[in-house]
């Protein structure tokens, strides 16, 4: 019994944590690259993004080898000003792409409730009442420390009291 409680426990905090995974990946700031100019092309944020975005990035790193074998950079040591403004522009449409896929059917698909933790709490409701519950529990801890200790009443060994209320 208790082998096939495990087993189904397993099972469901496997499943439950794939699909949290590819939610939570999918066009998170979290997982946004510093540079798209270094990603490689195996890396999940560069294959889920769209083919024309993939394209750009592709057209743009062809574009920085030509653009550094040539007279301009040999020269001055830097590439050109429009070359660097292409840089910047894909750049931005390629975080842009990247933020899309939050709203991509996969990730809709991943988490149909995304905010809901249960049937009717949101996160935030169920951490406020997970809160709310260890406030609770500390302050009858203190309550059940101060009867363990007998500092909460006076003693009643003594026929004469001793303290006067």
């Amino acid at each position: 019994m208790k082998l096939v409680l495990l087993l189904l426990l397993t099972t469901s905090l496997s499943i439950a944590g794939c699909t949290k995974q590819t939610t939570a990946r999918l066009g998170n700031p979290m997982y946004l690259p510093d540079n798209w100019l270094t990603v490689k092309a195996t890396a999940w944020q560069f294959r889920e993004l769209p083919e024309q975005s993939q394209n750009d990035l592709i057209n743009l790193r062809a574009k920085l080898v030509e653009e550094r074998n040539g007279r301009y950079y040999s020269f001055y040591g830097h590439l050109r000003p429009e070359v660097v403004e292409e840089i910047k522009a894909t750049k931005e449409s390629l975080n842009e792409a990247f933020f899309d896929l939050q709203y991509s059917s996969d990730a809709i698909m991943a988490s149909i409730t995304p905010n809901l933790r249960g049937l009717s709490d949101t996160y935030a409701e169920n951490e406020a009442g997970i809160a709310v519950t260890n406030n609770a529990n500390s302050r009858m801890l203190d309550d059940d420390a101060v009867r363990l200790l007998l500092l909460d009443k006076p003693s009643l060994l003594s026929t004469h009291p001793v303290v006067e209320n």
